[in-house]
């Protein structure tokens, strides 16, 4: 889980250095860009999501606890900043919890892309983080 964690972390720095590197992309496209690293859109992030979710059905462990905890901690705090590079401002319980629902929306959807992985499903999620993206932006 340690290694899919800093293969996702590795992933998720690249885009968006490479989307700071450009000009023209829009914080909107570098967050979507960013969040999209985290759902299995292709075999190899099929595969983590796969080890991941085998690994926290074993949770009872404290060491697999702890590395699943240091997890979603990294994606709830990934999703806190995407926020403010959307423009997110407020109360600091309000962006908690704008980021507790983002975090929870990329779970679901990395969960549903498990069940179903056709063309059509992966085409669907995109639409969602898009409409979800879009509502932040316009806040």
């Amino acid at each position: 889980m340690q290694l899919v964690n800093i293969r996702v972390t590795a992933r998720v720095t690249a885009v968006m250095a490479d989307a700071d590197a450009d000009a023209g992309a829009g914080d909107r496209d570098r967050v979507r860009a960013a969040l999209l690293e985290f759902l299995p859109l292709d075999p190899g992030r099929r595969a983590e999501m796969e080890v991941n979710v085998a690994l926290f059905a074993e949770a009872h462990v404290e060491a697999i606890r702890e590395v699943r905890d240091e997890s979603a901690e990294k994606l709830r705090r990934a999703c806190r900043h995407f926020l403010q590079r959307l423009g997110a401002n407020g109360p600091e319980g309000e962006l908690d919890d704008s980021a507790a629902a983002l975090h929870a929306l990329v779970d679901g959807l990395a969960l549903h892309l498990l069940i179903d992985d056709s063309p059509s499903a992966r085409k669907r999620t995109e639409r969602i983080l898009d409409a979800h993206l879009n509502a932040d932006v316009r806040g």
